[in-house]
């Protein structure tokens, strides 16, 4: 993920695409206590989906 989020092949709205939604995972399910899915869960998820398609959107190696 480092290597993805410090390219300067990624644009910066790219990198925003994975950034914004997991802080405010983070911040909002403190907001709604009955969330049944762990935080450190949907960012390795995210992490995952986000990092195979900025390699083949950017031609990244891991």
């Amino acid at each position: 993920m480092w290597k993805v989020l410090s390219s300067p092949r990624v644009s910066l709205w790219d990198k925003l695409l994975f950034v914004v939604p997991v802080v405010l995972y983070w911040v909002l399910p403190d907001l709604m206590p009955f969330m049944p899915i762990d935080d450190i869960a949907v960012t390795i998820a995210l992490a995952g989906w986000y990092a195979g398609r900025m390699e083949t959107k950017y031609g990244l190696k891991a």
